[in-house]
């Protein structure tokens, strides 16, 4: 089974829910997201990294487990005692037309 394939049954078996697909019709049909995280990078570098590829906890790689990259908007809020809020846009030709009006 190939990724897209995973994705496809995993996404089909979190949905035969009716409480889970409530809750993913209400996040398809969001206009932003925002995430809470737990993550404290320290350095600008490790806030770029994190935000954009996702988080490294003990040297692995976990990736964007907390991210719904198809918004036009996410406001991602990291380790709450650090209170830094970023803001992370997608800059796609349809957003672009949307902000143009």
């Amino acid at each position: 089974m190939n990724a897209a394939e995973r994705s496809t049954q995993d996404y089909q078996n979190l949905t035969s829910s009716p409480h889970n697909s409530a809750i993913i019709h209400d996040i398809h049909s969001a206009a932003f997201i925002i995430c809470l995280d737990t993550s404290k990078p320290s350095t600008p570098e490790q806030h770029s990294r994190y935000l954009w590829h996702g988080d490294i906890v003990n040297g692995i790689p976990i990736g964007l487990r907390n991210r719904w990259v198809d918004k036009p908007v996410e406001f991602i809020v990291l380790y709450l005692v650090n209170a830094k809020t970023i803001g992370l846009g997608n800059f796609s030709q349809h957003f672009r037309s949307c902000i143009k009006g």
